[in-house]
């Protein structure tokens, strides 16, 4: 490992507890992956822990994976939109799940939250974001992004939802 001259070897220390990257194969879908696709984990230090996928377009999916065996558990209803951004939070004790949808081709963009405290929480979402209510032109090239955050007291939980390339 290369030396860097920082106090104590602190960049030594980080590269030697990187992880090199595993290629999984998760069982159970059959879609057209293209390029959009974000994992989020539902633990921060259990590799096993399961997780999270928001995938494909046309159809896309947000699907819940056996962390263990790497097959898809469940999944939220599908759609003709891209999803390709989710994130995790564990909020007065409920775990929460959203992943977004984005239209290329229109002004459709919209984000799902899930209610993942069963087994069933993908049937259906607990709130969603009105198609219609962003944009006015095309997400050409469908970016967007999602995100939880709880404040640092616990109280309260904030939710970003980034659509990229939309006239608001």
């Amino acid at each position: 490992m290369p030396e860097t001259g920082l106090p104590g070897g602190r960049l030594k220390q980080v590269f030697s507890n990187l992880r090199i990257p595993q290629l999984v194969t998760i069982t159970g879908t059959n879609i057209n992956w293209a390029n959009n696709v974000d994992v989020v984990s539902t633990s921060s230090t259990d590799l096993t822990a399961d997780y999270f996928i928001a995938y494909g377009n046309n159809p896309s999916f947000i699907s819940w994976v056996d962390g263990e065996t790497n097959a898809i558990n469940s999944s939220g209803p599908s759609s003709v939109l891209v999803s390709n951004a989710a994130d995790y939070v564990v909020f007065n004790k409920v775990p929460y799940v959203i992943h977004n949808n984005l239209n290329s081709g229109g002004t459709d963009d919209t984000a799902y939250i899930y209610d993942v405290s069963t087994d069933t929480g993908l049937n259906s979402s607990i709130w969603n974001l009105t198609k219609g209510t962003y944009g006015g032109t095309n997400n050409g090239n469908g970016t967007g992004d999602v995100a939880f955050k709880v404040s640092e007291n616990g109280f309260f939980s904030c939710t970003l939802i980034l659509c990229l390339q939309m006239e608001v």
